[in-house]
């Protein structure tokens, strides 16, 4: 019944509609289970994003085989229950998560496409998922990478104390900032130092992968991206020791929880941007001293 349903819609014009259409619907039931944390819905609406991107390659394949879309199908129904076996491992974790969507997108991808279309859903997976490969990282390297949170509060250490606040470091990780209402001390994790850094090179790095661009270019770009947004992140805490500094702590919370994710998205679509306009730029740049000469 179901495999008649989906044959309904295998006209080029209505299998798009369908196939973004099952694409989305999940993003609401994560969002439901994110409420209290809705940011966290920003890797897969970035997968999502990217699979936008892929239409014109993903409707040059031909539909799958009927058996393939059992099986897509299957996979589609078990993505829903992935809860029960996950939390046995990870406790913590919320019913409908990162995990269950990306077994979504691999089960709409084998219901909807021949198999050989797979490796297009390899890069929308790897940015719904770009978060938790974050966590198990620092999991599978933390004695290494709590050595790059030492080398951060040094470094912020510098910059704050040359914009002439009171700071002062309490070991391992901690900054206090000391203010006319009090000491404001901030604790420095890796989900501070470099969690949301990461996610977003993680993000970056395969946007860039989906370009037609040559590999060394592309190389270049992506150290130039990585370096902007682990410097956004050293821009972010910057403006929240001033917010605290000047506003107070409680104003200084509020900035700290929304300017983050500000920061990064709009780091991220001026880079993208950026990047795919750089022959347009670059034509322009270097049209300015022709434009220089010929003013009168």
């Amino acid at each position: 019944m179901i495999l008649r349903f989906l044959d309904a819609f295998y006209l080029p014009e209505k299998r798009s509609i369908m196939f973004y259409s099952l694409a989305f619907a999940p993003l609401l039931l994560f969002a439901y289970w994110h409420l209290e944390y809705p940011l966290a819905l920003i890797t897969p609406a970035f997968g999502f994003l990217l699979l936008l991107f892929k239409k014109s390659k993903l409707f040059n394949f031909v539909g799958a085989s009927r058996v393939q879309k059992s099986i897509g199908l299957a996979i589609i129904l078990a993505s829903f229950f992935l809860y029960y076996p996950l939390v046995n491992f990870h406790p913590t974790t919320v019913f409908y998560s990162v995990a269950n969507y990306a077994a979504f997108v691999v089960g709409l991808f084998l219901t909807f496409f021949e198999s050989s279309a797979l490796k297009e859903a390899l890069t929308p997976v790897l940015v719904i998922i770009a978060a938790a490969l974050n966590t198990l990282l620092f999991n599978s390297f933390e004695l290494f990478l709590s050595q790059y949170i030492n080398h951060f509060i040094s470094l912020m250490t510098l910059i704050l104390r040359s914009l002439k606040m009171n700071i002062t470091t309490q070991y391992p990780n901690t900054i206090v900032l000391n203010t006319s209402n009090g000491p404001i001390p901030a604790v420095f994790s890796w989900g501070c130092v470099a969690s949301s850094s990461i996610v977003f090179s993680i993000i970056l790095v395969v946007f860039l992968l989906e370009e037609t661009a040559q590999p060394r270019p592309k190389l270049l770009w992506a150290i130039v991206g990585i370096l902007g947004t682990f410097s956004v992140n050293i821009l972010r805490v910057t403006i929240i020791f001033l917010s605290w500094q000047f506003y107070g702590f409680e104003t200084g919370e509020k900035v700290h929880l929304i300017l983050g994710y500000t920061l990064f998205i709009t780091w991220l679509t001026l880079f993208l941007c950026t990047f795919t306009k750089r022959q347009v730029i670059l034509t322009q740049i270097k049209s300015i001293p022709h434009r220089l000469r010929s003013m009168p």
